[in-house]
């Protein structure tokens, strides 16, 4: 009797010490899918930035039609990586980390806008291309990213 009672108390530690590593394990592997989905948005969100800083300098100072054309395709192509980038972000969470992707998301959209603004303006041919817009907001869409990246950090890097 004493023999099976130390038996299976031995059995309980074991299969609970088990349990404690593969808990571990999963925590482990969740906070990589979290860090490198983190690191492919946060590395998209700069790109777009320079993305969209790129057309503004080629729109006011090149002024040459395919090289506007080619950095605003660039510019297209990662606006669109930014919303595929933005989703594993939102549903990997947590939900503070979801809700500053999203916001930083939401602020970039602004001067992407005054990008398509000032785009549109070139293509019509417009002498003067007005970027005092992209300007004002990049710059909240700076603190925003800024933000992100931040929390991002201080979420996925346990200071030790």
């Amino acid at each position: 009797m004493i023999g099976a009672a130390a038996t299976l108390t031995a059995n309980w530690i074991t299969a609970r010490s088990q349990q404690k590593v593969e808990t571990s394990k999963q925590s482990a592997a969740n906070t990589e899918v979290r860090r490198s989905a983190c690191a492919e948005y946060l590395a998209t969100l700069y790109a777009l930035q320079d993305n969209m800083r790129e057309v503004i300098r080629i729109c006011r100072n090149v002024r040459e039609e395919q090289q506007v054309e080619d950095s605003y395709q660039e510019y297209l192509t990662t606006w669109k990586a930014l919303h595929e980038k933005c989703a594993p972000v939102v549903l990997a969470g947590p939900a503070a980390l979801a809700d500053l992707a999203n916001d930083a998301r939401q602020k970039i959209a602004e001067p992407a806008g005054a990008v398509d603004d000032v785009y549109s303006a070139f293509k019509r041919g417009a002498q003067k291309l007005h970027t005092d817009k992209y300007f004002i907001a990049a710059r909240g869409a700076e603190e925003a990213v800024n933000k992100f990246a931040t929390a991002a950090m201080d979420g996925l890097n346990p200071r030790s």
